[in-house]
């Protein structure tokens, strides 16, 4: 990653989440934390989920990042996966 943000001055991150089907407050508070930490370095992360609960806390950080975007189709997170690949 860091490699990227030296060259491009960004990243994109891609997570695949879509077998996680809840997380503790103490995970929701360290990967918040993490992400703001890295924040200005960050164009956007892609994060597929399957359980509502993951997309809810997810949509939740987003409100304080702006910078997440929540798939909820493996087909659709491919997609922005393969886009962001091509360039």
């Amino acid at each position: 990653m860091l490699r990227i943000v030296a060259e491009d001055g960004q990243y994109e991150g891609f997570h695949d989440w879509l077998q996680m089907t809840d997380y503790a407050a103490e995970a929701r508070v360290r990967l918040t934390d993490a992400a703001r930490a890295v924040h200005t370095s960050t164009k956007i992360v892609h994060i597929l989920v399957g359980s509502k609960v993951v997309a809810f806390g997810v949509r939740v950080a987003n409100a304080a990042l702006g910078n997440l975007r929540v798939y909820q189709s493996s087909d659709s997170f491919e997609s922005a996966l393969h886009s962001v690949l091509r360039r």
